[in-house]
């Protein structure tokens, strides 16, 4: 009896050890392969996604086919210098504010209002440029369109979860869809 025992401890501890040894071997766990929408993704150039920002506001605006031949290249134009603008502002490299005297984080204040500034100008200028095509109500949506610029989707748990509410309830008898007034939400 005293053998079986042994020969069951051996048997266990050698099936063990090959389980282990195999689980080790495997290779590391490697990417997922890019998806033909992934990879098109990456390849859209930004004047692409702005021609395709133009069209969306232009069919959001009820724009007719002129008016929207008008505005698309006026609306790409716009972006570019704005683009060009933002892109000159990041080369500028900027020590961490740990690292900044407050000389250095003084000026660093008035470049990013300098900045800011030539985009507003530059927003005006194409407010006059906008208001010989649109009039001043389609010009205000145009930028509250562009302001809304639809991000790339996101996907989470809770998203995929059908029925579920944002965040979680306060107590155990919100979540079991009982009375509110439980004593434990006092």
């Amino acid at each position: 009896m005293f053998q079986q025992i042994i020969r069951g401890a051996a048997l266990l501890t050698v099936a063990l050890t090959l389980s282990l040894s195999a689980t080790a071997q495997t290779p590391a766990r490697q990417k997922a392969p890019k998806t033909p929408r992934t990879e098109a993704k990456a390849k859209v150039s930004p004047e692409q996604r702005d021609e395709a920002q133009a069209r969306r506001i232009a069919g959001q605006l009820a724009l007719d086919d002129k008016t929207t031949g008008k505005f698309i290249p006026l609306y790409k134009a716009y972006r570019a210098d704005l683009r060009k603008l933002r892109t000159d502002s990041k080369t500028r490299a900027i020590a961490p504010d740990s690292l900044l005297s407050d000389e250095a984080a003084a000026a660093a204040i008035k470049a990013d209002f300098d900045r800011q500034q030539q985009v507003l100008d530059l927003r005006r200028n194409y407010y006059k440029k906008y208001s010989d095509v649109l009039s001043a109500k389609q010009i205000r949506r145009v930028y509250q369109l562009e302001a809304r610029r639809p991000a790339a989707p996101r996907f989470s748990r809770k998203a995929q979860r059908p029925g579920r509410q944002q965040g979680r309830p306060t107590c155990p008898m919100q979540a079991k869809g009982g009375n509110a007034k439980a004593s434990c939400c006092k």
